[in-house]
């Protein structure tokens, strides 16, 4: 009958012991390492990736070397203005000043305008657009529209899409055109 219900010697309890306690110290350790491992790397995984991530942006008007350039996810207006040489001699530091958060993120597609310190309106000869040196926005060209301060070649397609306009006003419904731009453009533009 001793064969069927054994009682475990001393040796083996001690071999259970240190078998569980070995067991139970192991857990404790991966337990303990990854909470503290593991935030940190979450973060560092993220952050490389983000700054991986390339865009492309316009820049235009009064700088040195204006175009499409590619950016990082997290860069800054100021960021794209060195990219393209920095500013020319023709800018307008009071309305860059005024009008243009240098440390405003870049996002993919956007279109940077920097103004010139004088903006001089040609009349075409013959131009039906001009009245006045205004520009008519419901029958302005694309090359017209882009003259304005801030209206880009992809804002020019948009405006000559969205027409007619019944006010200058209107011209705020078009995406891309905030009040800023409108306070910019609104003494060039006519409807009539």
């Amino acid at each position: 009958m001793n064969n069927l219900n054994p009682e475990p010697n001393n040796t083996q309890k001690i071999i259970l012991f240190i078998c569980v306690s070995i067991f139970l110290y192991s857990l404790i350790a991966v337990i303990s390492s990854a909470k503290k491992s593991h935030q940190p790397l979450v973060t560092a995984a993220s952050n490389s990736a983000n700054e991986s991530i390339i865009l492309s942006a316009y820049i235009s008007g009064a700088i040195e070397n204006p175009g499409v350039y590619e950016i990082t996810q997290y860069s800054r207006v100021i960021d794209m203005v060195r990219a393209s040489g920095g500013f020319s001699e023709e800018a307008d530091f009071g309305a860059i000043h005024k009008t243009l958060n240098l440390s405003k993120r870049v996002f993919n597609e956007d279109h940077i305008f920097i103004p010139f310190e004088e903006v001089v309106k040609v009349e075409a000869v013959g131009s039906s657009n001009a009245v006045n040196n205004l520009i008519n926005i419901n029958t302005a060209t694309k090359s017209e529209l882009t003259t304005l301060v801030g209206i880009g070649p992809a804002t020019a397609e948009k405006i000559i899409s969205g027409r007619p306009y019944e006010s200058n006003e209107d011209i705020l419904n078009v995406s891309g055109i905030g009040q800023t731009t409108y306070e910019n453009i609104k003494g060039s533009i006519t409807t009539h």
